[in-house]
């Protein structure tokens, strides 16, 4: 059995079994978005903007939210048998002087210093506490070659949720909606007076960029 190391050692040539121990990019250059946390009864609680989580090449993970960004470094190994195995995210600053509201986001923030493993599935990253999975983060999404349109004024805050208006066309849009509002935590419809076909909807960025590459939707405009 094969296992993979991440962090900052290099190629270990340590027999493991009759093979060697290699280091492996499994988490190494990656982006994540959180999409909700689970409490140990498995209760979710999902996050209106946006939380990333980046792991760097050497052993470095960079978190960023609202309430800015904050640096630590990471040490995780991976099975090539699919199993998991432990991981350890060092202690990071706190945001006691930020001006925003940290409550929430600092508790998503803890959580990653208590991480004890991982599981890796195509663009899926469960982190846990043990046997229990915490956080849930999916991939960061590349905006696709031809997204739809995008006017109106977006804001300066990249990590704050956005109001858009949705516009179809003549595609009938029941289904985008329903998968959107059943797959994505942070998207939510919101109550419109307006008398024409368009959807109102409030997501983080990451949502708002696999909208685009929606085929459904012919126009987004901020609210």
């Amino acid at each position: 059995m094969k296992k993979i190391l991440l962090g900052a050692a290099a190629l270990c040539l340590v027999a493991c079994q009759g093979e060697a121990i290699v280091d492996s990019q499994a988490l190494a250059d990656t982006e994540w978005v959180l999409k909700y946390s689970q409490s140990d009864i498995g209760l979710k609680e999902s996050l209106e903007g946006l939380f990333t989580v980046k792991f760097g090449m050497q052993s470095q993970v960079e978190i960023s939210h609202q309430c800015g960004t904050y640096s630590a470094t990471y040490t995780a190994q991976y099975s090539d048998n699919g199993l998991s195995a432990p991981m350890q995210i060092s202690s990071m600053g706190s945001a006691e002087d930020a001006s925003c509201d940290t409550e929430s986001l600092m508790a998503y923030q803890n959580i990653l210093n208590t991480i004890t493993d991982y599981d890796l599935e195509g663009d899926r990253l469960d982190l846990k506490e043990g046997d229990v999975t915490s956080l849930i983060l999916e991939r960061r999404f590349n905006l696709c070659a031809t997204p739809a349109s995008l006017s109106g004024n977006p804001g300066n805050d990249m990590y704050a949720p956005v109001s858009v208006w949705l516009d179809f066309g003549d595609t009938p849009h029941a289904d985008v909606i329903q998968h959107f509002d059943t797959q994505y935590p942070d998207f939510t419809v919101m109550p419109s007076s307006e008398c024409d076909a368009r959807v109102l909807a409030n997501m983080n960025r990451n949502t708002l960029d696999q909208l685009r590459c929606n085929d459904a939707i012919s126009l987004v405009t901020y609210r």
